[in-house]
């Protein structure tokens, strides 16, 4: 027991002894005394949990995820090389090593100084941005690959961390428009249409919903009640047609009206009406003039009229010479 005890009491002064001298020499030497005193880092990188839950629009919005990183070291007597590691500084270097092809992403800061702290780890905070295009398909999650490399310091060895930080792109509800032609003048027996091409250039299947704004009293209007387009992020066909027709009010009367008729359409999210995005509104103008009758148009009314006063014009001719044929026969 006393041999045991004066080995010890001279074996701790001289690790003690050995951690010092290694700690002094500078950080970027190696050599036997690493093999005394080892130790390594230990990281921890964690992602804000409701930035890379919640689904965010494509194209027009950027998602900001904060991440937090804390670092700390451990090994062979690293509670007694604390004290020592205090005022030593971490150099932290953060790279975006991958992205799916429909996203991008930086990264800020790109490199990060954490003191080493005795007795508790450095915390540092980074902000990942996120950006996605059209072709990102809703409410699937892609991942952005960081590569964090830990410079190392004295023993403690160079850490090099891969870390995935998930995120969810949302519905991205858009439309392209397009009417050949917004005026059309018509009689009142007429029916003036109007061809609406759109192409979904959002990235998901979606139903374009379809109403009739402004219709004036006495009018006829029918449009397509809705329209499902799939799309090209998917390899789906994204185009497709409605057809808004428009009958002017038929009373009696000569006509000249210029009236404007609006629709509204509305994408929304193919089987989720929840989501849906804002509404397009699109304005067309109708010109009515001419003159109508209740059941008949003039021209055909007078045609008709004209030819029955013929008809028995004719008839009563026709009994007024027989009548004055047959009053010679007597004689």
């Amino acid at each position: 027991m006393i041999k045991t005890s004066k080995i010890t009491k001279l074996t701790l002064p001289l690790i003690t002894f050995f951690i010092l001298i290694n700690t002094i020499i500078p950080i970027t030497s190696a050599g036997l005394l690493d093999k005394v005193y080892d130790s390594e880092f230990n990281l921890i990188v964690e992602p804000d949990e409701d930035a890379i839950n919640n689904p965010f629009l494509p194209l027009d919005m950027v998602v900001q995820i904060p991440i937090t990183i804390e670092l700390d070291f451990m090994g062979r007597y690293s509670d007694e090389m604390e004290p020592y590691y205090g005022e030593a500084t971490a150099i932290v270097d953060i790279f975006i090593n991958n992205t799916p092809e429909w996203a991008s992403a930086t990264i800020s800061p790109v490199t990060l100084e954490l003191p080493l702290l005795s007795g508790e780890a450095a915390v540092a905070n980074a902000t990942l941005n996120v950006k996605v295009d059209e072709n990102a398909i809703p409410f699937s999650y892609g991942n952005i690959d960081l590569k964090i490399i830990c410079q190392g310091i004295g023993a403690i060895d160079q850490l090099v961390y891969d870390k995935a930080i998930p995120f969810q792109p949302g519905y991205l509800p858009f439309l392209k428009i397009n009417t050949n032609d917004n005026v059309k003048r018509i009689n009142p027996q007429e029916t003036a249409r109007f061809d609406i091409e759109i192409e979904n250039i959002g990235n998901a299947k979606t139903n374009v919903v379809t109403e009739a704004l402004n219709v004036p009293e006495d009018w006829q209007v029918e449009i397509t009640s809705n329209l499902v387009l799939g799309t090209s992020a998917l390899g789906e066909d994204s185009n497709g047609r409605i057809t808004l027709s428009v009958k002017p009010s038929y009373t009696s009367g000569y006509h000249n009206e210029r009236e404007i008729i609006q629709v509204a359409l509305t994408p929304v999210y193919y089987g989720n009406d929840s989501l849906f995005g804002e509404k397009y509104i699109l304005s067309f103008i109708v010109q009515n003039r001419g003159f109508s009758t209740p059941g008949f148009e003039i021209f055909p009314f007078l045609i008709a009229f004209l030819t029955v006063i013929l008809i028995l014009y004719k008839k009563r001719q026709n009994m007024r010479n027989n009548g004055s044929s047959g009053g010679g026969l007597t004689k």
